[in-house]
């Protein structure tokens, strides 16, 4: 093997040594937003009702989806979301590509059941944060969901609630929720009070990540 020139041997001994950027791990996560949202929607029957002159539920849901997205900052959080009738079905995975999730909102469609406990579970394989749920009433199985409300908040993962719903027992039920997660609790009557809601979250949600840093 040729040897190095005298010159580039001494340049090399002492060239100063680059500062370590960490492992390859701590690079990554460094890279990433802190905060991993993932909104959990409702799409049961009961979603397409009619929700004042705006539309259905599940339409002022969709649109305040987008102005929440306006909203959250694309560098600190990245936002999944997940819809849940019978079946809970992962429409996209917490990203900071937000038009992904702008996409998955619109293509949105009610469907039958309230299973709450699957997509509670579901939604925990994603390394959630924090939770968002949107929904107008009671789980199908009350019990069961709380269960998964009792598994989330062992994680000491907040579930911050929206109820967009007209009884009380599904209002109670979402307050519940929030109240034993440590989330926030909203009821919202109107397809701009909903808009509101959400938005309103990621300004509290903005607001804590200011001072714990």
């Amino acid at each position: 093997m040729p040897k190095l020139p005298a010159s580039t041997s001494t340049a090399l001994a002492t060239a100063p040594k680059r500062p370590s950027t960490g492992t390859l791990d701590e690079r990554l996560a460094a890279a990433q937003p802190s905060e991993r949202l993932v909104l959990l929607v409702d799409v049961s029957a009961s979603m397409g009702a009619e929700y004042g002159d705006t539309g259905s539920r599940l339409d002022a849901a969709k649109a305040a989806i987008n102005s929440f997205l306006d909203a959250c900052d694309r560098r600190t959080s990245s936002v999944g979301l997940l819809s849940f009738s019978d079946n809970p079905r992962l429409l996209t995975a917490p990203t900071a590509t937000y038009a992904i999730v702008k996409v998955a909102a619109d293509r949105l469609h009610d469907e039958r059941g309230t299973e709450l406990a699957p997509a509670l579970y579901s939604a925990m394989d994603h390394a959630p944060t924090r939770l968002i749920l949107l929904s107008d009433g009671m789980p199908m199985d009350k019990s069961l969901a709380l269960a998964a409300v009792k598994a989330v908040a062992t994680k000491a993962i907040p579930i911050d609630t929206i109820y967009i719903g007209d009884d009380e027992q599904g209002e109670a039920f979402m307050r519940q929720v929030a109240n034993a997660t440590g989330g926030h609790f909203t009821t919202a009557h109107s397809a701009a009070s909903l808009t509101k809601s959400l938005v309103q979250l990621e300004a509290r949600n903005r607001l804590r990540l200011t001072h714990s840093t």
